[in-house]
């Protein structure tokens, strides 16, 4: 049996570390991985959607984003759970459906990490949309407004040879901003509207921020 006492220290300790892995809380508590789990439980813990759900952090501890995440040296978190509602959430509350570039970036995952199975979650379609999969939400009235949303923003990508400008711009300065990147094509003699810079970084997922989900989405 757990002593009060023990138990609050360990809780202390916990909320201080910020994160913990299962093993080091059991070897605090001084008690099984399966007695862990139940006290893990009772102090209604978030578990990490990547490191294999190793890392456990207390309900007061994160400070999630507008998307929900909390990122805190290199073990990430979610308000929604497991990666899967994680996945599920990010795509049902988007304007115009996900790509998994798009999915990665927000995630702080490589795609090619979740995306065998992402295509079978339950709540979620998958089609392809100028030689790119987009995942919307199943819902129909869902899914064919975040299809023309995501069309509408197809519209505004530029033409190759502009692409190929932007690009090897942004390449060349990498950190730097739409605006700045437009400022220099302007001087270069090559103007390009902003919201056209815009629209194909967020295409490629490359934009420091993605701003396909509604900033109340959490």
């Amino acid at each position: 049996m757990i002593s009060p006492q023990v138990e609050k220290n360990t809780v202390q300790l916990f909320r201080r570390n910020r994160v913990m892995r299962i093993t080091d809380i059991a070897e605090l508590l001084s008690c099984s991985i399966p007695t862990v789990r139940k006290r893990l439980k009772h102090w209604q813990t978030y578990t990490s959607y990547n490191r294999n759900g190793s890392y456990y952090t207390l309900p007061d501890v994160p400070r999630f984003d507008t998307y929900g995440l909390w990122k805190y040296r290199g073990v990430f978190f979610s308000r929604s759970g497991n990666l899967t509602r994680t996945i599920l959430h990010l795509v049902q509350s988007s304007n115009g459906g996900l790509d998994a570039q798009q999915l990665g970036q927000l995630l702080g995952l490589v795609p090619r990490s979740f995306v065998s199975y992402a295509r079978r979650i339950p709540g979620m379609v998958r089609e392809k949309l100028q030689g790119r999969f987009v995942y919307f939400c199943d819902e129909k009235k869902k899914h064919l407004q975040q299809k023309r949303a995501r069309e509408r923003t197809l519209e505004y990508l530029p033409a190759d040879v502009e692409a190929i400008q932007i690009l090897v711009d942004w390449i060349k300065h990498p950190g730097s901003s739409p605006e700045e990147c437009a400022r220099r094509l302007q001087r270069a003699g090559t103007p390009v509207a902003l919201e056209v810079i815009r629209t194909l970084l967020a295409h490629h997922g490359i934009e420091k921020k993605t701003p396909d989900l509604p900033s109340h989405a959490r």
